[in-house]
């Protein structure tokens, strides 16, 4: 049973008001109160989490047992991931209420459209800079999806990205068209441990078949 979702795009933050009514809580002394923490199933994912959901409790006392607990939630995830959770209230008198709490990221809208024209056969390349979103360097993979046209490479694979304010690490998308026809279509991914920005590569063949009488 999943008591709560929480899903948006990839950079792109949510914010809701949780509302918590706490089942069975039938007595109530004045000197209770109440806390909370996140388990994060995965041990893999926790970083990530710790990272993008942010609570903030409004009140940690109850005036009546079906009064709720409220949470402000914030949800700002920098590059996709799913996770189940378990948010965890605690009444100081003793006793826990467990809740299922799943938070999805979606894939990012596209940072960027680049476009690469190049004749039958030869290869065409277009190159731009990348910073890291932080003042720091970054460990990161760059590549094309599966659904991606086998015509496009990109270089570097891996390496380390930037920091912010820096430079830029250095990309090299290239277009090797190895038949006439309709252009190709690629999506490229470059990924931290934090970040994810997503390019739509299009490729198009120029120059046309030479014709023998």
């Amino acid at each position: 049973q999943i008591d709560y979702y929480f899903k948006t795009r990839a950079r792109k933050p949510l914010d809701e008001m949780l509302r918590i009514q706490l089942p069975g809580f039938t007595d109530m002394s004045t000197n209770e109160s109440f806390s909370y923490s996140v388990n994060v199933q995965s041990a893999q994912l926790r970083p990530l989490v710790d990272r993008s959901v942010f609570f903030e409790q409004l009140n940690e006392r109850m005036s009546a047992v079906d009064d709720t607990l409220n949470f402000q939630m914030r949800f700002e995830p920098l590059r996709p991931f799913k996770t189940n959770t378990e948010f965890v209230v605690y009444k100081s008198t003793g006793g826990r209420w467990k809740f299922n709490v799943v938070f999805e990221a979606l894939e990012p809208e596209v940072d960027d459209v680049i476009v690469i024209q190049s004749p039958l056969h030869k290869t065409s390349s277009v190159s731009f800079k990348l910073n890291n979103h932080l003042k720091s360097y970054a460990e990161f993979t760059a590549f094309f999806t599966a659904d991606s046209a086998p015509e496009f490479v990109v270089y570097p694979k891996s390496g380390l990205l930037e920091p912010y304010g820096k430079e830029g690490t250095n990309f090299i998308v290239s277009f090797t068209p190895t038949e006439y026809g309709k252009a190709k279509i690629g999506r490229m991914v470059i990924q931290t441990e934090e970040m994810q920005w997503t390019y739509e590569i299009r490729g198009s063949q120029i120059g046309r078949a030479s014709c023998r009488e």
